[in-house]
């Protein structure tokens, strides 16, 4: 039953396709006739020529040939109808052969071809003796049989083949192909050339959709040929192992398609010589494969380059047309820029890489070929520039490269986000742009969390390294749990590297690479016992014996170098000794960038110290200190501040260390200086030149307003960040500038010429009678033979005396740096909490201990040398940028304050930068007690519940500070005696200030123009340093409480609130002097000597000659008091900026309750409506006070005020 069902089944289907296939022949013979009928008609004779073997006649063939063999295997039994239609069908195609292989109508080799494509396109239900009968009653001939030879089959079949894989026809053109293949081994012989021949046109006739019938045909074929001995090859044969080579590798069988390609060209080269262009196609195919399988990759690029110069050259175009010669040129450069712009070779493949472009554009996006791929372009551009050390540009091409749309083959070669993003990584670590790294890394990682399909070994290696850069510079703390992970990490990528040898050469360098840094990691960590220590150290130099030979000489001195450090750390100077010489000289071989050149030279400076070779070490610091420099005049492209002071922190920490090798070999004081003035706070230096460079027109105006307008949107989001939850536009504002930041750094003048920075040019800018005392912070150097447990650091202090006939210089040493720089912290947050009442007496205890010891460390060593100088330049380094060194003293009342004018200055060569005589500016710019919530209606109703709270927001409090808390909630007082400050300031410079709510933003940043500048309001700074202070140092003008409320700024008002970021962006060279009456505005960050940084930094970045600043929260009343007496030292007495503060700070500490009186400071202050009850009441029980009592003698009034000399 089942069996004649399934007969009954098989044969509706056969009616099925028959009644398809007539239809398919009537419309043929229609569409031909019509064809015909149209020529006739239009007079035209040239298509009443029929053409041998054009698509119709195939299409005809195979109709007919389809038809004969449904039905000689599904109807035994015919209709008188239906064998006519046999006939006629048999009659037919002996006729369209004939005439397409030219022969006679009576040829018996017609039957026999016939009878072929027939069992071809059968389903292999009829047998071949059927079928040569049917045809033989339909064929009048000599009566001879039939023999197995026919030799034009293999072109009819392959034709109608190709006829049906166009038509979609996959299944059975397939069949026709493996019918062809059976064919010619039983006819032309197994391992014949003439059957290796038609093996190779199969193959090649197919495209790249069928890889496994193509290699299983070519795969079959080469293990069943043995060549005899002498066995003398053909051009066939060389046809046929190109096309295994093809088929082998469409299948990623590389090894195998490499040996095909090999014979290929031997034979081609042997038969037909090396210039022809068939032998150079298959040299061609040779060398990608070579390099691909890690095979001397250098010899085989050389190859395809000479490749691609013939072509260019038009040498191969008889063999092939004007656009396959052009995917051949894509292709080649496809795999010469795969392997060589990463290489030793990279500045090279700049014109490589412009004509690749040029070809994506010709071909577009549908050139239906993997290697010509504008995704792979732009990260190939990306990889170049990075290479080359223009990360700005590098960054852009990647980020470009990740928004192009992904390759649709979605093969092996396309370039995948996860391989982009990994290159973003090595951007991010090389700026040091930790933040960017961890954010990468965690889209990585989430990446991988749903797919790990595109993670292969290499990205798995390159996401490790990434990780321990996060640890090692710690951005993320190394705790014990993290240790156990690495250690299995290390496990693993053991398992891979030592065991199972890495072949693939980028593969293997990005495993070397993370070997190496996740064993340095627990080398220098706590948790790894002495036994783990050598292991690891052990495993570092099988890896390095393994894989040096194949990786470039630039990887090679980088690994050398990284291990030298770890063996340093370990104090094995003799080990380290050899790992810096490998180094050394594979560095030497090739170009190496300087970022990498200063670690190499800086960790050979520590070795050579150690071994007692001093001149080697000074030789090698020396050669630091020149990659510092060249680093340096690259990164001044940098516009933006947080990026390049990120950047610049390896060149820094390296300068400390190699300073420590020179001051022990060089003795002249000179020449250590003039280290440290054109090493010092790297970082600002950099960003001064900048700005001089931007100041001085030379850059496009237009972009440099662009650029501003983006960083001060960036700026406000930031900002806004430090307080309420950021803006979700954060990102995409971020992406712009970047684009930008890039486009900057194209531009920038090449030429630029920077400032000479030189002991003999400082020397003569210092002003006459005064001392500069330059502080430079330091990792002292050991010996071998005497190691230190850690690190120590010491700051050498360089004190210059400058009278009108002499210049002379001195250099004390301060050991125990650190412990120094500990104390300086817990002074100053002592005496924040001082001004802010929150000190208890063990704090206060504490206080004057602190006070009297860095009195000891840091000002006794050189105080001597400032006797009889009245001004006294301070340079400080570190943490100590924030310290009130003229309140240092045996005790409070002997101070150094009041024997010397103490100015702050970043670096004493910023006597070179700015004008020598006064600023060009005139007028002054006045602005005090902002208002800060604009519309008293927008308080919450949960603020007027609590009248506490609601009595601060009406009438203020007594303090210049707000907290983090405070601005959390958008709760900022006004501030009553800073609008009386503004006003007395008015009347001594003659100008009409701006308080309410006309103080708002706009006017500071419009006043270059002014020449002295006076803000009194409130000032923030994170002391928590949870924020840069490039953005959470700000201050708040009218308009910012409704900003940090709702979000939104206005034309007039902006949002409120002015960044260090947004002032650092001005053009304030005209302003002579800057008066911040704010709280915090002269705290500075004070990591790996920043520079000046917070508001001091960024109007120093604006050019501003002066800045007088406070360290901490001012109290108003007592600010008020003090300005008023500074500007009038400053303008009726016209004494210099550090002067009139000074004189200001000594009257402040000794004016009397009566003296206040007397000027009615406390009439105009109980006159002011908006005082509140409880600040009213202070200043009621102050005036009571007795007459002689000196109310502001504290320090905490006066001695946060500093004077900070910028330019």
């Amino acid at each position: 039953m089942h069996n004649t069902l399934r007969r009954l089944g098989l044969k509706r289907e056969a009616k099925e396709k028959y009644a398809e296939i007539s239809e398919a022949i009537e419309q043929a013979e229609k569409a031909e006739l019509d064809r015909i009928l149209d020529d006739i008609a239009s007079g035209s004779k040239k298509r009443l020529i029929r053409i041998r073997n054009n698509e119709s006649d195939i299409e005809m063939i195979y109709l007919r040939c389809r038809r004969i063999a449904i039905v000689l295997e599904y109807f035994r039994f015919r209709t008188p109808k239906r064998n006519a239609v046999l006939k006629k069908d048999c009659g037919d195609v002996i006729k369209m052969i004939a005439f397409n292989e030219y022969r006679l109508n009576t040829d018996k080799a017609n039957v026999f071809e016939a009878a072929d494509c027939v069992l071809a396109l059968s389903d292999g239900g009829i047998s071949k003796k059927d079928v040569v009968g049917v045809f033989s009653k339909q064929h009048l001939n000599d009566g001879t049989a039939y023999g197995e030879n026919n030799e034009d089959l293999p072109n009819l079949l392959l034709n109608i083949s190709s006829y049906l894989l166009k038509r979609g026809e996959e299944e059975l053109a397939l069949r026709a192909m493996r019918y062809l293949v059976e064919c010619s081994r039983r006819r032309a012989g197994e391992g014949s050339p003439q059957h290796r021949e038609i093996v190779a046109s199969i193959a090649l006739a197919l495209d790249t959709k069928y890889p496994q019938f193509r290699y299983d045909i070519c795969a079959a074929e080469n293990e069943k040929f043995v060549p005899e001995p002498n066995y003398e090859y053909t051009v066939e044969d060389s046809d046929f192992y190109w096309a295994l080579g093809l088929a082998a590798n469409s299948l990623g069988k590389n090894e195998e398609a490499y040996e095909a390609f090999d014979k290929s060209y031997g034979i081609r080269q042997k038969l037909l010589g090396e210039d022809n262009g068939f032998t150079q196609l298959a040299c061609r195919e040779r060398a990608v494969l070579a390099i691909m399988l890690g095979k001397n990759i250098k010899e085989n690029v050389d190859k395809l380059r000479i490749f691609l110069e013939k072509l260019q050259n038009g040498k191969f175009s008889e063999i092939m047309d004007g656009k396959l010669a052009l995917i051949y040129e894509a292709k080649t450069l496809y795999v010469i820029l795969r392997f060589a712009v990463e290489g030793e070779e990279c500045r090279e493949c700049k014109p490589y890489l412009d004509r690749y472009g040029e070809l994506c554009d010709v071909f577009g996006k549908d050139s239906g070929e993997v290697c010509i791929n504008r995704r792979f372009y732009f990260n190939a551009l990306g990889l170049y520039w990075m290479t080359v050390g223009e990360l700005f540009k590098a960054e852009q091409w990647f980020k470009t490269a990740l928004e192009e749309d992904k390759c649709e083959s979605g093969t092996e070669n396309d370039v995948s986000d996860v391989v982009i993003k990994l290159n973003l990584c090595t951007v991010a670590i090389r700026q040091n742009d930790l933040e960017r790294l961890w954010t990468l890394l965690s889209e990585l990682e989430e990446m991988k969390e749903e797919d790990d399909s595109k993670f292969t070994d290499r990205c798995r290696y390159m996401m490790q390294f990434g990780i321990c850069v996060l640890y090692d510079l710690d951005y993320l703390e190394f705790d014990e749990e993290t240790a156990e992970q690495f250690k299995e990490d290390i496990d693993v990528l053991k398992e891979d590297i030592i065991k199972n040898e890495v072949s693939d050469k980028r593969r293997a360098a990005e495993a070397a690479v993370s070997v190496y840094m996740t064993a340095k990691l627990l080398i220098t960590s706590d948790f790894a016992t002495e036994a783990e220590r050598e292991e690891y150290m052990r495993l570092m130099d099988q890896v390095t014996e393994i894989y040096a030979p194949t990786l470039e000489p630039s990887r090679v001195a980088a690994i050398n170098a990284t291990t030298a450090g770890i063996a340093c750390l370990r104090h094995d100077y003799r080990a380290a000794s050899g790992y810096i010489t490998a180094a050394e000289e594979f560095a030497d071989s090739t170009e190496v960038m300087p970022v990498a050149l200063v670690d190499l030279y800086t960790n050979k400076a520590v070795i050579m110290f150690a071994l007692n070779e001093e001149q080697r070490a000074a030789e090698s610091a020396k050669k630091t200190l020149e990659c510092i420099e060249k680093q340096r005049c690259e990164y001044v492209k940098y516009c933006n501040d947080k990026r390049l002071i990120g950047i610049m922190t390896f060149a820094q920490r390296a300068f400390l260390t190699v300073y420590g090798v020179l001051r022990e070999v060089i003795k002249d004081d000179w020449a250590l200086y003039e280290f440290v003035i054109r090493n010092k706070a790297l970082a600002s230096l950099t960003g001064k030149e900048r700005n001089r460079v931007i100041q001085s027109g030379r850059m496009d105006t237009s972009l440099a307003k662009k650029i501003r307008a983006a960083q001060d949107r960036l700026a406000e989001i930031e900002a806004r960040g430090v307080f309420v939850d950021s803006s979700a536009d954060y990102e995409a504002e971020k992406e712009k500038l970047r684009e930008m930041e890039a486009e900057f750094a194209e531009e920038f003048p090449e030429d630029t010429v920077f400032t000479d920075i030189t002991a003999e040019a400082v020397k003569r800018k210092i002003p006459c009678n005064s001392v500069v005392v330059e502080y430079s912070l330091y990792f002292e150097a050991e010996k071998a033979d005497s190691p230190n447990e850690e690190t120590k650091a010491a700051f050498d202090v360089f004190v210059i005396q400058k009278t009108e006939t002499d210049c002379s210089i001195r250099r004390v040493v301060i050991p125990n740096a650190s412990d120094i720089v500990e104390r300086t912290g817990k002074f100053n947050m002592i005496l924040q909490k001082e001004a802010q009442h929150e000190a208890d007496s063990d704090d206060l205890d504490e206080k004057e201990r602190l006070r009297a010891s860095l009195y000891h460390d840091l000002l006794e060593p050189v105080e001597g040398f400032m006797a009889g100088f009245e001004t006294v330049w301070l340079a400080p380094d570190n943490v100590a940028v924030n310290l009130p060194f003229d309140v240092l003293g045996r005790s409070k009342r002997d101070i150094p304050g009041d024997r010397h004018n103490f100015v702050i200055i970043e670096c004493s060569r910023d006597f070179l930068f700015g004008s020598d005589g006064a600023a060009n500016g005139s007028g002054s710019l006045i602005i005090g007690n902002p208002k800060y919530l604009l519309n008293e209606k927008t308080i919450s109703p949960k603020a007027k519940q609590d009248s506490d709270k609601d009595k601060k927001h009406e009438s203020g409090g007594n303090e210049r500070m707000v907290s983090y808390a405070d601005l959390r909630n958008q709760d900022i007082c006004p501030l009553p005696f800073s609008e009386i400050e503004a006003n007395m300031v008015s009347l001594y410079c003659g100008e009409s200030c701006f308080v309410g709510a006309e103080a708002s933003k706009n006017h500071l940043l419009n006043c270059g123009t002014k020449r002295n500048i006076h803000i009194a309001t409130h000032g923030f700074f994170d002391l928590e340093e949870e924020t840069n202070s490039l953005y959470s140092s700000c201050l708040l003008f009218a308009g910012a409480g409704n900003w940090l409320k709702n979000g939104n700024a206005t034309e007039k008002y902006g949002n409120g609130i002015v960044t260090a970021d947004e002032i650092s962006r001005m053009d304030c060279r005209n302003v002579e002097l800057v008066v911040l009456s704010a709280c915090f505005g002269g705290m500075n960050d004070a990591v790996l000597a920043k520079g000046f940084c917070g508001m001091v930094g960024g109007f120093a970045a604006a050019g501003v000659k002066y800045v007088i600043s406070c360290l901490w929260t001012a109290d108003d009343f007592a600010s008020a008091v003090l300005m008023a007496e500074f500007y009038r030292q400053y303008k009726d007495r016209k004494l210099s900026p550090p002067a009139a503060l000074r004189a200001a700070k000594k009257y402040l500490r000794r004016v009397t309750i009566q003296e206040l009186a007397e000027k009615n400071w406390f009439d105009i202050a109980l006159k002011n409506g908006e005082l509140s009850s409880e600040a009213r009441e202070a200043v009621l029980a102050l005036s009571n006070m007795p007459p002689k009592f000196a109310p502001f003698n504290n320090e905490i009034y006066w001695a946060g005020f500093t004077c900070f000399r910028c330019n």
